[in-house]
Order: structure tokens, then sequence, then C-alpha cells
């Protein structure tokens, strides 16, 4: 009996004993407790002020002593409705910061996560994006001065197209349309006018060149004609020094002309009656003469290989008792003499000493006269 009571006596004072320390570290815990309670009523007041001044929630009714109290939990969803409110404020505000930045075609807009981390993690990167915010309500500014530059601009264009109201975009757009198709029309006519004024001014400059071009022929055709005229009348002065009459006076006999051809006269110098051909004393060589004034000229009369010849007897200058003897046709002519064949009608006739001269000259001069 007496150990059971030791023992239970050692277990009441083990039990002491801790129920002492638990006590101890219960009270440190308590007063930690109260101290972060204090300093978290603190803050949420502060907050709350900053959120909002006139309803601020104040420390005193977030004292822990009234932690069971109907104030505390109504300052608390006050306080709960202020922190949504100001949540929602920034996130309309990042909304319109957007939109403002989409009008204004900026290249960055902050949105609401972007803001809120700044804030919460980089004070720098939330002054950057406050920054942004502000430049962008000076753009919408500038944008909204230049709304009314433009609308300012816009009437006047009105006034210019004589639109019923100025004022009326529509009205004004319209007008401004109905310009726009009149000066397009305008325009087209003018380009149309312009590609045919090129066309002439290019069709002018090709004629003004010929015209330049001719201009400079004919004074060249003018110098060369006038050398010409020097050179003709020094010619017509040599022409009557040297034959004593004026040029033109006398016609000059051209090589082969029927006048060349008819003072040719030849003879019969060899007949071959066996091999059917004459030989006569013409040759290539041969010129006749043309007397003009004190000059003589001499002419080729161009005997050539088939060329109609008369043969005949008697005196040609006076004329009379020409006897006609055959025709023959010249078969070659060389520098020494002139051979031809012997017409099959011709049989004996032809004989040494006869003479030929040119067809046509027979034909127009002793035709007639002879036998």
């Amino acid at each position: 009996m007496k150990v059971v009571n030791i023992v239970l006596g050692i277990l009441i004072l083990i039990l002491a004993l801790v129920s002492t320390v638990f006590s101890f570290f219960l009270f440190e815990k308590r007063t930690c407790m109260v101290d972060g309670w204090d300093k978290m009523a603190t803050a949420i007041s502060s907050a709350s002020a900053d959120m909002d001044k006139k309803n601020a929630v104040t420390k005193d009714v977030l004292a822990h002593e009234k932690y069971t109290s109907s104030d505390m939990d109504r300052n608390m969803t006050k306080f709960s409705g202020q922190s949504k409110k100001v949540l929602g404020q920034r996130n309309d505000m990042a909304e319109y910061m957007q939109e403002i930045a989409k009008t204004l075609k900026m290249k960055e807009a902050p949105n609401a996560e972007q803001i809120i981390a700044a804030e919460e993690d980089d004070p720098v990167s939330a002054k950057t994006i406050k920054d942004k915010a502000v430049s962008a309500v000076k753009e919408r500014d500038k944008a909204k001065k230049e709304v009314r530059e433009f609308r300012t601009k816009f009437g006047e264009i009105g006034r210019i197209v004589n639109a019923s109201d100025s004022g009326d975009p529509e009205n004004v757009v319209s007008s401004v349309r109905s310009c726009k198709r009149n000066l397009d029309t305008k325009t087209e006519d003018l380009k149309r006018a312009s590609s045919a004024l090129r066309a002439v001014k290019s069709e002018k400059n090709r004629i003004e060149q010929e015209r330049d071009d001719l201009k400079r022929e004919l004074n060249s055709a003018n110098r060369k004609n006038a050398d010409l005229e020097k050179k003709l009348e020094e010619t017509r002065g040599d022409y009557k020094r040297l034959t004593g009459t004026e040029y033109g006076d006398i016609p000059l006999w051209k090589d082969g002309s029927d006048e060349a051809r008819a003072k040719v006269v030849g003879k019969v110098i060899e007949v071959d009656r066996e091999k059917g051909y004459i030989v006569v004393d013409l040759n290539s060589t041969l010129r006749v003469t043309q007397k003009v004034g004190k000059r003589e000229l001499k002419v080729d009369p161009k005997l050539v290989h088939g060329l109609e010849m008369v043969v005949c007897r008697g005196d040609l200058d006076s004329k009379k008792d020409v006897q006609f003897i055959a025709r023959i046709k010249i078969d070659s002519i060389d520098a020494s003499c002139m051979v031809a064949n012997i017409p099959a009608n011709a049989g004996k006739k032809i004989k040494v000493g006869d003479l030929v001269i040119n067809n046509d000259f027979y034909e127009k001069s002793l035709k007639s006269v002879s036998k």
C-alpha cells in the first residue's frame, strides 16, 4: 500500500510539473498571438484608411478582446468590400488603359495582371506602368485635340465643296466623293489630252526635224547647183572658144547614135564565096568625125555583133546612081576588120570594092534614090 501511495505521489508530481510547463508555453504563445493580432489590426486599419479615409476600419474595433463582437464582423465585411472595390477599380483602370492604347495604336498596353504583379513584386515596374498610363492619357488628350482639329478641317472641306450642312459628316463625305468623281473624270480627260498633246509635240518635233533636214539638203543642193551653174558657164565659155559657136546650137552626137553610124562608110576588101563570108575594112577602133564650128569631135559609132549593114555601089555624096546589093549583119569585128556572112539571096552580087553603110541611114536617106 505504501508503495502504491509513493508511485501515485510521483505521478501527481510529474503531472503538476508538466502542467506548469505547458501553462508557460501557452502563455508565451498567447502573448505572441496578441502581438500579431495587434499588428494585423494596425495593418488592416491602415489599408482601410488608404482605400477609404471616410469609411476606414479603425484599430479599436479590431482589438482581440472584441473578436466575438458584431462590430468586428461588420467592419471585416466592410474591409473585404473595400478590397474588392479597389481591385475592381484597378481592373477597370487596366481595361480602360488597354482600350485607350488600342485606340491610339500603342505597341504595349499593361493589363490587370501586370499591374498587380508590378505593384506586388516590383515597385519600379509599377512606376513604369504608371508612366505608360500617364503617356496613354497624354496621347488620348492629343488624339482628342487632333479630332477637334480634324472636325474643324472637315467643316472647312464641307464649305469648300458646298455641302448643304458642312457639320454633317455624311453630307460632307457624299459631297467630297462627288467632287472626287468629277475630279477623276477631269483627270482622265487631262491624261488623254496630255497624251494627245505629247503625240502632237512628238509629230511636230519629227516634222521640224525633217524640215531642218530638208533645209540642210536644199542648202547643200543649192550650193551644188551654184557650183554646177558656175562650171556650166565655164564649160560654155570653153565650148565657144573651142568651136566658135554657142553651146547648144549644134547637138552633139552620142556614141552609137544614128547620126554617128550614118557617117560610117566601109569597103569590101575580100569575098570568100566558098566559105560564105566577106571582109570589110571597118574595125572596132573606128571613129567618125562631127564638125562643131572650128572643132572636129571624134565619136564612136559602136559597130557591134548583129548590127545590120547595107552593101551598095555608087556615089554616096551626090546620092545618084546608088545601087543596092544586099543586107548583111556583122558577125564579128575587131581592131583590124569586120566579117559578115554572105546572104543566100546575094549570090555573086557582092564584089570587092563595094561600099558598106548603116542600114538605118540607107533606109532614111538613100533608099528612095537607089536602083
